[in-house]
């Protein structure tokens, strides 16, 4: 019986986790400094009920994660792991919508929602790691999120069993090829 509603419980969750709101294209990397740079590109939609929720007050933590491992034929050996979060912010007295980036502590503040999702979707130049501790055959796993961990109970719950949440893109895998 507790493998069955283990089984029930993975196939009525399988399709949110599957079925992501944003994509990431190919990356291009670069090194300069000696340092592995990463630049990408991703397709960022946020649902109504993200938007809805910036706009009512909860700030929104949203990252870029990445892997870093050899790709070894028998064991995968992870090199790296690393991540690029945004805090996404609305001010009503400014009515303007304020992107934190907790690494460097910038602000940067934009009129419309679509401002942001479009400085969301380019990260450029987000080192990785020197170049002399990247093996041969090294992969980049990546992914897009909405990170769960400053939003309010309710909300994490229905983040779990409704699509008007699911922000998240898939996990990307490529190898890493220096131009």
């Amino acid at each position: 019986m507790r493998y069955l509603k283990s089984i029930l419980l993975f196939l009525a969750i399988w399709p949110l986790l599957v079925f992501g709101q944003s994509a990431i294209n190919k990356p291009e990397f670069i090194i300069k400094d000696e340092t592995l740079l990463i630049d990408l590109t991703a397709q960022i939609n946020l649902p109504v009920a993200v938007i809805d929720a910036v706009d009512n007050g909860i700030e929104l933590i949203f990252a870029y994660q990445f892997e870093i491992y050899s790709g070894k034929w028998y064991k995968p050996l992870a090199i790296a792991k690393l991540k690029k979060e945004y805090w996404l912010s609305y001010n009503r007295t400014t009515d303007e919508y304020t992107l934190k980036d907790p690494i460097t502590y910038q602000n940067h503040n934009f009129k419309e929602l679509r401002a942001v999702k479009t400085y969301l979707s380019r990260l450029t130049g987000f080192p990785l790691l020197l170049f002399s501790q990247l093996p041969k055959n090294a992969h980049v796993k990546l992914r897009f999120e909405l990170s769960a961990k400053n939003l309010p109970a309710f909300t994490k719950v229905e983040r779990l069993f409704s699509k008007k949440w699911q922000v998240n893109s898939p996990w990307y895998d490529w190898l890493i090829e220096v131009n």
